[in-house]
């Protein structure tokens, strides 16, 4: 069987989670793509600091997982980006059919 996650990540710039949500709807690898603005405090070096974000959370394939993640390097706004994974253990089986049949890669002849 098929399992499935969300990944969270963030971007600081609308510009950014633009092109990465569009790639990622492109190449059918997420069903669906919360964004959510936010401000995120951390430490950095040291030193508390502050951003505006957004914070993007994304329903998946679990095999897909990699190529989401090289995605996110690509179109990242930070040095070290937050790209976590949540494996769903249980849940709604209409729900994880619909992530099934909207991440079917549609083939090209």
């Amino acid at each position: 069987m098929e399992s499935y996650g969300m990944v969270l990540t963030a971007v600081q710039k609308k510009e950014t989670m633009d092109l990465l949500c569009q790639k990622l709807f492109d190449q059918r690898l997420v069903r669906g793509i919360r964004q959510i603005p936010t401000v995120h405090t951390f430490y950095e070096q040291g030193k508390k600091k502050q951003n505006e974000e957004i914070l993007l959370l994304m329903e998946i394939k679990d095999s897909d997982y990699k190529k989401i993640e090289e995605l996110i390097k690509e179109f990242t706004d930070f040095s070290i980006p937050e790209i976590t994974l949540y494996k769903i253990k249980e849940g709604n089986l209409e729900y994880f059919q619909a992530i099934k049949k909207e991440t079917e890669k549609i083939e090209t002849m």
